[in-house]
């Protein structure tokens, strides 16, 4: 058991399991025509026309390309990769201020239906490994498109939160927007219509059932919801219940992982520590320590001998994946953190009268889990080396106008870099702004892979 010198006095233990409720939409954009699309295909040894749906899924650290995400039936059938893959989707346009009469579009060197052929390979086609063992089972089923963006204006797509994967239910309208079949001998694809429902099923903790009306030709069309501020996707429609609505694979950890790594295995960073950075401490270290020197062993957050409480330990500290977990309307990628294994989240208890450090949870359904990354610049002007890593607390500063955001500080003042094994409590939550928010202690890397 490690030796603690010192115990925060203001920590209390936060009961797990308090969903944080969700909220609808502020002055949204409703015209999600511009981020579903419609498949076209054919099959091997069928001479039928087979079109399905899809969505752009938006993952703003890919600026060249768009990620599309569908069920798997509409990329593969009995083992063999369909034939003759298009993506059809709109060119966003406004009305031309100038001249009501015309239209802008986006992309202005492209047709108001943009259509793109697409090889329907492992380079530009991702369907889901466990499909071909599972198929029928709808958590499986799911697969991913990348093209080249055609624009860079034309956006992004769909916003997601991985919080909406660990709710029991969820009682809000429930939508399903895709492209009915077209008419025959036309080549032009409608509108896309929306079907809705209040409230859908959790089955298994990876699909979800709705009771949207919904037909064949719709399947990998994007189940959304409005939830804190913006619209979200939640899951991808790919079975009908008849006269019960729909099915859908629910994004989940498990499944988005799946997506990011191979769209870009950057977006997942396993296995890493978070450390405090050293770099600047180094450059100027003193013959004799200070208190604000780091030890060459480095400082880390650790769970290993308490887990209900985030502590400070030299030389290692606790494995966790990062990967980003929302995707909001504004384009603020926020992440998380899991523990290796066990797959518990890390949590900042941001939301008590006094901030009062860290702690791991079983599931990411509480206020204080979505970090973001505070700086990503240095003194200079150049990319930092480091981040500050911090949430939003959701409540606002009255005089300053300005949302109340706190970081971590990871500090070892209470550590003799010769005491093996020795652990504080030293991580602190600082509101972002104050005194102690911008020293070496706040700089964080993540170490590892």
């Amino acid at each position: 058991m490690a030796d603690s010198l010192w115990e925060h006095p203001d920590w209390a233990q936060q009961k797990d399991g308090d969903e944080e409720e969700s909220a609808g939409l502020e002055y949204a954009d409703l015209d999600i025509s511009n981020w579903v699309v419609q498949l076209r295909f054919n099959r091997v040894n069928d001479l039928d026309n087979y079109c399905g749906n899809g969505s752009f899924l938006n993952i703003p650290s890919i600026p060249d390309k768009h990620i599309i995400i569908t069920c798997a039936h509409n990329l593969i059938h009995d083992g063999h990769r369909s034939l003759n893959l298009e993506v059809h989707y709109n060119n966003p346009f406004e009305v031309d201020p100038a001249d009501p009469t015309k239209v802008v579009f986006t992309d202005p060197q492209k047709p108001a239906i943009i259509v793109v052929p697409v090889d329907n390979n492992a380079d530009n086609v991702y369907i889901c490994k466990d499909y071909s063992a599972g198929a029928g089972d709808p958590a499986v089923d799911y697969g991913v498109i990348v093209i080249p963006r055609t624009s860079i204006k034309i956006p992004h797509g769909f916003g997601f939160s991985l919080k909406l994967a660990f709710k029991k239910s969820f009682k809000g309208n429930v939508h399903v927007s895709g492209f009915r079949k077209s008419p025959k001998g036309t080549m032009k694809p409608l509108r896309p219509l929306t079907s809705s429902a209040i409230g859908m099923s959790y089955q298994n903790g990876n699909v979800v059932e709705y009771r949207a009306t919904t037909e064949a030709g719709i399947s990998g069309s994007p189940v959304w919801v409005a939830y804190n501020k913006f619209i979200a996707v939640v899951a991808i429609h790919n079975q009908g219940i008849p006269g019960r609505g729909g099915r859908a694979a629910l994004l989940t950890v498990d499944l988005l992982r799946d997506i990011f790594q191979w769209v870009s295995p950057a977006l997942v960073r396993p296995g890493i520590e978070v450390q405090v950075y050293q770099g600047s401490s180094k450059k100027a270290r003193k013959k004799k320590p200070t208190t604000t020197d780091i030890p060459d062993r480095g400082l880390f957050l650790s769970f290993k001998t308490n887990p209900a409480f985030g502590r400070v330990r030299l030389g290692s500290g606790t494995k966790f994946d990062w990967m980003p977990v929302q995707v909001d309307a504004k384009n603020l990628v926020q992440y998380g953190l899991s523990t290796v294994g066990e797959r518990k989240w890390l949590r900042f208890n941001a939301d008590q009268p006094k901030f009062q450090g860290v702690q791991l949870i079983e599931k990411m359904n509480m206020k204080g889990c979505l970090f973001q990354n505070f700086e990503t610049k240095d003194d200079n002007g150049n990319d930092a080396a480091w981040m500050k890593i911090g949430v939003d607390t959701g409540k606002i500063d009255l005089e300053k106008n300005l949302p109340v955001c706190v970081q971590l500080k990871i500090q070892g003042t209470h550590i003799k870099p010769n005491n093996e094994n020795r652990e504080t409590s030293e991580v602190l939550l600082v509101k972002c702004g104050e005194p102690g928010s911008d020293d070496a202690f706040n700089k964080i890397i993540l170490k590892g892979a």
